[in-house]
């Protein structure tokens, strides 16, 4: 398995938001929430533990703290208030892909470091929302 993965490992500062609304929207968060969250600038820090991830959010509105097995082991969490089941696996190109399910379909997430930005591409459904964040 390739180290490149572990060029995710720091502080990262959004810079762009693609399609944000339109992945909230998806993800049946509040008009409030929603217009809040596209405010607002989340602070990503990324750590690695043996084969799990830990990524806290923090924004002006609330902090967050997840960590994942990435051996493809079945987790379950909370994300937006909804309940997520799924999986994290690192591909050979350092990508971190986690797939999985909502109660409003399937979610799909891309992380990597392109260019010495973090690319961050969330899926669900038909609507693509792609951040881009610099080092912090």
């Amino acid at each position: 398995m390739s180290d490149q993965h572990l060029a995710l490992v720091g502080t990262w500062l959004t810079e762009s938001a693609e399609n944000l609304e339109e992945l909230l929207i998806a993800l049946k968060v509040s008009f409030i929430v929603r217009k809040a969250a596209t405010k607002a600038s989340p602070k990503q820090t990324i750590s690695f533990d043996g084969m799990s991830m830990t990524i806290e959010t923090v924004t002006p509105i609330k902090t967050t703290k997840h960590t994942n097995p990435l051996d493809g082991t079945e987790f379950t969490d909370t994300l937006m208030g909804n309940n997520f089941t799924g999986r994290t696996v690192i591909k050979e190109n350092g990508v971190i892909f986690t797939e999985g399910e909502m109660p409003m379909g399937k979610l799909t997430t891309h992380r990597q470091v392109v260019d010495g930005k973090m690319v961050l591409i969330t899926e669900m459904g038909d609507v693509k929302c792609t951040r881009v964040f610099k080092r912090g």
